[in-house]
């Protein structure tokens, strides 16, 4: 019972205090750092304040070796501040620029220096291959960036623009990752989120950006892991869905205040899935949680509550009020067995024969406040699927 009554209490502070216009908000109250394993996360994390975007941070977010929930990670550690005047996003812009600025200088001033090819060869000092092609030293010769072949300072230019023409942001985040040779969609998911966290209060240019980003623009130039049922999985897809999400909470929240629609938009990110597919990152899986016992106050302006099975890898609890619908569906998964609601001593109060219909209906009118054990089984597969599933009336 403590635990019930403290969500009871939670809610009914909570909407009791909300307005249109209110402090929270999805992207300053819901913390999902302290999932991460990273001790500079940790340590950003636990200090106070919006922390700036030092040279050890911008390193950290910029290394091909920190995974991408890591990054966003340490965005949300960072936090944000109304009195601050830190704008994290243009710190990391301008790091960007700077090492790409830095990049083209080094390398142009190299193949400046390079030996014209057109120059003659001294053949004593030269090895040919079985085509008579001449066997170039990487190491030595000035016409190899980066393990790529430049025949000339033009076939540099061609390729790396120059700072000046790098007018929008993508621009240079794209400029910065074509020379580093990865990472485009990390690094502008990073740069959105931060973006968003340095103007929580406005967050409609992200917003549209994120919702413009196609899957095919996103995923430019990633390798998508396959798993052994075919199904593709990718880690920076599934952040760039979770930050989705928060920025578009966070935008509906702003427009129109405490609405069902909002509750609907992290719902539909909940069992929305690749190919039917849960979402394989498990930090994701932990965040998505963390979101859930923010964002579930919305629920409560919702005439229906839906609980999609198919999310039932990212969540297992269902909130709802004794005037509110309840509908566990599982379309596309088509059940066929049994779902039972218990209450809290154990008594069978609700039976369902499941026969592969979209959707169960519970009557929770009759429900008194408390915690319930829902428990549906799926008899048609080998060995046979339970789901288990807590249903909290307040």
């Amino acid at each position: 019972m403590n635990k019930l009554f403290f969500h009871i209490s939670f809610l009914a502070l909570f909407l009791f205090l909300s307005s249109n216009v209110f402090a929270d908000s999805s992207l300053t109250s819901i913390s999902f750092w302290d999932i991460s394993e990273s001790s500079l996360v940790q340590k950003t994390g636990r200090l106070n304040g919006k922390k700036k975007l030092n040279k050890v941070r911008f390193k950290f977010l910029s290394n091909s070796k920190t995974t991408v929930f890591d990054k966003i990670a340490l965005v949300n550690a960072m936090g944000w501040d109304s009195n601050s005047k830190v704008k994290n996003s243009e710190i990391f812009l301008s790091k960007l620029k700077k090492e790409y600025l830095n990049f083209v200088r080094k390398y142009r001033k190299q193949l400046l220096k390079a030996q014209p090819i057109s120059q003659p060869i001294n053949l004593n000092k030269i090895k040919l291959d079985e085509n008579g092609n001449i066997i170039r030293n990487k190491k030595n010769d000035k016409h190899f960036i980066q393990g790529v072949f430049y025949e000339s300072v033009y076939d540099f230019d061609y390729k790396y623009v120059a700072v000046e023409s790098l007018l929008t942001p993508e621009d240079i985040v794209r400029a910065y990752s074509d020379y580093r040779g990865f990472g485009f969609s990390e690094n502008y998911i990073v740069y959105l989120y931060l973006l968003a966290m340095d103007n929580y209060w406005d967050v409609s240019f992200v917003s549209e950006v994120l919702v413009k980003l196609n899957n095919e623009e996103l995923l430019y130039n990633l390798t998508l892991e396959i798993d052994e049922k075919g199904i593709f999985h990718t880690d920076v897809t599934e952040v760039f869905d979770f930050i989705k999400m928060l920025v578009s909470t966070q935008f509906m929240s702003l427009s129109k205040g405490i609405k069902c629609e909002i509750f609907e938009e992290f719902n539909s990110l909940s069992y929305r899935t690749r190919l039917n597919s849960c979402f394989s990152n498990l930090s994701i899986r932990k965040s998505l949680s963390k979101s859930y016992d923010y964002l579930k106050i919305y629920s409560g302006k919702c005439d229906r509550i839906f609980y999609d099975t198919d999310s039932y890898c990212n969540r297992k609890v269902i909130y709802a009020k004794q005037n509110q619908e309840v509908r566990i569906c599982h379309n596309p998964i088509f059940i066929y067995g049994n779902l039972n609601v218990y209450d809290q001593s154990n008594n069978e109060v609700f039976k369902f024969i499941i026969d592969g219909g979209d959707c169960v209906y519970l009557d929770v009118s009759t429900y008194p406040i408390g915690s319930y054990r829902i428990q549906m089984i799926n008899t048609e597969t080998d060995p046979k699927t339970p789901y288990n599933l807590e249903l909290i009336i307040y």
